[in-house]
Parts: C-alpha cells; sequence; structure tokens
C-alpha cells in the first residue's frame, strides 16, 4: 500500500508551502490538523499566545527554533480554528519573508514539532471528507488554480459554487422519491401499482435522461473552456506559418526564413483570444518529401491535425497552386472546422485578390502576417468556429468538463434507459428498482457520495503540494 493510500483519511497534522516555489515578496506556509494549535505555539514567539487567541485573527511575532533559540523570520500568523477553516480543522497559515530557505526551513521545523508534508491535494482532501466540498467543487479547485484565461476561470468558479452538484443533488433526489415509490410497493407484492405513480416514475426518468443528455452534449464546449481550443495552422511549406504564429503570439517563437521547409517540427504556445485559452501549433509543411526529418514533421502535423478542434488552413496567395491546395486541405480535415486563410495579400493587387474570390468560399479569410490585415477578422472567425456571435456567452448553463463526470453520467445514461424500458414492458417492480439505485449512484460518483479510495487518490495526486 502506498503512503499516499495509507493517509487517505488520517488523522495526522498536516503542513505544507502553499505558494509557489522561488523567491517572491512572501510564502504561505499551511498547518492543519488536531496538533496545529500545540505545533504553532512550539515555534511562535508573540504577544500572544496562538492557542488561547480567537479564530479568525492576525497575529505578529517572530518564528523561532526553540532548541537553538535562533530567530528564523518574523511573521504573520492566520489563526483558521474548527470548523471554520477550508479544511474543517483547526489551521494556521504563516506569511514568511519569500525566501525558499525561509520557508524550507520552517517546513523542517513544523516536522520536527509533530507535523508531516502534505500529500499533493491534501488539503482539499480533508476538506472533502469533512464535508466542506463535494468531490465536484474540490476537482473545481484545482481548476480553479490552473485557469489562465477568462473562460476556464468562468467554468472552475461556476462549478465550485456548486452549479454542477446542485443539479446532480436534485437529480438523485428525483429519482429517490420515485426509488422509494416503488419500493413500497414491493413491500406489498400482491398490489399493481396505480397507473398515477407509474406515470410519476416514468416522467421523472424520462427527465433525468433529458438533463443528463444535456450535460452530455455540454461537454465538447465545457472542454474547451476550460482546457482551450487546439488550433493547428497547417498549409503548404513556406506559406507563412511560421509568421503567423509568431504574429498570433507578439513575439518571435518559430523561426522564420524564405526557405521552404523551416519548421520541421511541431511548436505549441498558448494565448488568449476573446477571453477563451487558444493552444496554437505551428506545425511543418504539408509535403511529399525524399528527407526523412522532414516526413517525420510531417508525420507530427498529421497527427496535431487530428487532435484540432479547428484548423488555420494557410496558403500563399501568390502561388500558382493555391485552390488545389486549398482543396487538399480541405480534404484531410475530415470533419474538424476548417478556416480556409488566404496569406501574402500584402504582395497582391485588388484584381488578383478578387480573382481569389472568385475562385474560392465566400468564407475564405485574406491576411498579411507580415503586416497584420485581417488578423482580427482571423481571430474573429476562431471564436466564433466555438461560439457562434464570436463570444463567450453570459448565460447560466451547466456544462461539464471532466472525463470522469462524462463517463458517470453515460453510466446513469444507460442505466436509465433500462429502467425505461423495464417500465415500458411492465416488468417486476424489484427489476426497476435495481436499475434506479444503479442510475442513483452513477450520479453518486460525481459528487462524491459514492467514491472508493482509489478514485479519490488518482483525482487528488493531480493536486499541487499545499493545496
Amino acid at each position: 500500500m502506498s503512503s499516499r493510500a495509507k493517509n487517505l483519511r488520517s488523522n495526522d497534522t498536516i503542513a505544507a508551502v502553499a505558494t509557489p516555489s522561488g523567491v517572491g515578496g512572501i510564502h504561505v506556509v499551511r498547518l492543519s490538523g488536531p496538533d496545529s494549535r500545540r505545533i504553532a505555539d512550539s515555534i511562535f514567539v508573540g504577544r500572544t499566545t496562538l492557542s488561547e487567541a480567537p479564530s479568525h485573527t492576525a497575529h505578529h511575532g517572530n518564528i523561532v527554533d526553540r532548541s537553538t533559540g535562533k530567530l528564523l523570520d518574523d511573521v504573520i500568523a492566520v489563526l483558521m480554528w474548527e470548523p471554520r477553516s477550508y479544511t474543517c480543522e483547526d489551521t494556521v497559515e504563516f506569511s514568511t519573508h519569500g525566501s525558499p530557505y525561509i520557508s524550507g526551513r520552517l517546513i523542517e521545523m513544523l516536522i520536527a514539532n509533530g507535523a508531516r508534508l502534505a500529500e499533493p491535494g491534501e488539503f482539499t482532501l480533508r476538506a472533502f471528507l469533512n464535508g466542506r466540498l463535494d468531490l465536484s467543487q474540490a476537482e473545481a479547485v484545482a481548476d480553479l488554480i490552473a485557469a489562465r484565461t477568462e473562460s476556464g476561470h468562468r467554468i472552475a468558479l461556476a462549478q465550485l459554487a456548486g452549479n454542477l452538484s446542485n443539479l446532480i443533488n436534485q437529480l438523485r433526489d428525483n429519482l429517490l422519491t420515485s426509488l422509494s415509490l416503488l419500493e413500497a410497493y414491493t413491500d406489498f407484492p400482491e398490489e399493481d401499482i396505480e397507473l398515477s405513480h407509474y406515470q410519476q416514475v416514468k416522467t421523472t426518468v424520462e427527465l433525468a435522461r433529458g438533463e443528463i443528455d444535456k450535460l452530455l452534449n455540454s461537454f465538447d464546449t465545457g472542454r474547451i473552456l476550460r482546457d482551450g481550443l487546439r488550433v493547428p495552422i497547417i498549409g503548404p511549406p513556406n506559406s507563412g506559418k511560421s509568421s503567423l504564429f509568431n504574429y498570433l503570439l507578439d513575439h518571435d517563437r518559430a523561426i522564420v526564413f524564405s526557405e521552404p521547409g523551416t519548421t520541421r517540427d511541431t511548436i505549441s504556445e498558448c494565448i488568449s483570444i476573446g477571453g477563451l485559452t487558444v493552444q496554437l501549433t505551428d506545425t511543418a509543411g504539408l509535403h511529399d518529401s525524399c528527407d526523412p526529418v522532414e516526413n517525420a514533421g510531417v508525420e507530427r502535423s498529421m497527427k496535431a491535425i487530428d487532435r484540432a478542434d479547428v484548423l488555420i488552413a494557410l496558403v500563399d496567395g501568390t502561388s500558382n497552386d493555391l485552390v488545389d491546395a486549398v482543396a487538399a486541405m480541405t480534404k484531410r480535415s475530415g470533419n474538424t472546422p476548417i478556416l480556409c486563410v488566404v496569406n501574402k495579400v500584402d504582395l497582391l493587387d485588388d484584381s488578383e485578390i478578387e480573382a481569389l474570390r472568385a475562385s474560392l468560399s465566400a468564407k475564405t479569410l485574406y491576411i498579411s502576417a507580415l503586416r497584420g490585415n485581417g488578423i482580427e477578422e482571423l481571430r474573429q472567425a476562431v471564436l466564433e468556429s466555438v461560439f457562434p456571435g464570436g463570444g463567450l456567452r453570459e448565460d447560466d448553463e451547466i456544462r461539464i468538463a471532466s472525463i470522469r463526470h462524462k463517463a458517470a453520467l453515460l453510466n446513469a445514461k444507460e442505466q436509465l434507459g433500462a429502467v425505461a424500458l423495464a417500465l415500458s414492458e411492465q416488468r417486476s417492480h424489484e427489476f426497476v428498482a435495481f436499475d434506479l439505485k444503479l442510475a442513483m449512484a452513477s450520479l453518486g460518483e460525481i459528487t462524491g457520495e459514492i467514491t472508493a479510495d482509489e478514485v479519490l487518490n488518482r483525482i487528488f495526486s493531480d493536486f499541487c503540494i499545499g493545496k
């Protein structure tokens, strides 16, 4: 058994640095657990004894190694006594000067006085185990920390606020009412279920299936809002992919050279477009070659196409085989949305551009990655490929973004399908009740009503230490 598995539901007092590593203005060292008051008193010297001070107060004092009498730092200690803390346990947070030595030495002193180093995510795990958060909300904490743009922040904040949890709990409550009704008849098998009760169960199941379908249909958009939109720039060699990549990044990340075939690998960077995270990828030019290195680059470009949410298909406006290149890339895109973009319009006159417009789709975009012409229209088109209207909607729609949640909902949908079939075939109440219990259990996995320890280990091991 791993140390994490053994510590999963432990009653130890834990400590960790809660701020990022490196030099900064301050570091925060977090201490939580039943022995926090004693351990804090053993190293803190101030006008107030921390264990005797009221909750939600801050105290200035010194961290002193009592075994040597040496001063480590002057700090602010913030006290949060159970149950009014993040973990629902006695908690002390020390704000030290932002030296890695100071925070590291403070952790050593806390451990020497009875604490142990926290596992990744263990503070949030305790918040879940102690009822401060349900599992869906706990997962949202990690997403909130990882959010880099407005879209990721918004979906994590909504989940942390309990929007998804409230809906799941409502669905479970409704199904529980139906289950109670069925089990009442199970206790009296000689009685047939009344038509009104039968219809009540059927309606509840149909409504639950509809809500689950809505959540499942929200997954693709939810995943994009949380993780970002994957947008490779593809095209023939020397079409200006690296120049466009650099322009959108607003700095020179990819090498740009007049010789075709400069880019032989994929390069990815994240940018924000209208509050949405976009993972932009510069790819090797799509062409046939006898060079094994170039072929390896093309192969990676194809993998980027397979993973893409949206493709920017870039062609050189001065090229003679432009129309054929657009057709070839459109064919390669499959079902992935594709934005056809003609580059180097700064080298074309008005009549040449009009001729291109006549031969290409009306939705084709025309840009200059060198001059910046048409770049704003391209950014807007990227947004509109996901959000009609081109902006993040200010709505109350509940979305899912977690593979774990999707899997649980798919199970619940399948089990409710079995319930609906059993009802239509007028099968025994016991069969219907059994499938209803399975569906409720699947929904309960989302909020953590029913969760195995190995699932908790997998979820919280992805957190940062100190949270």
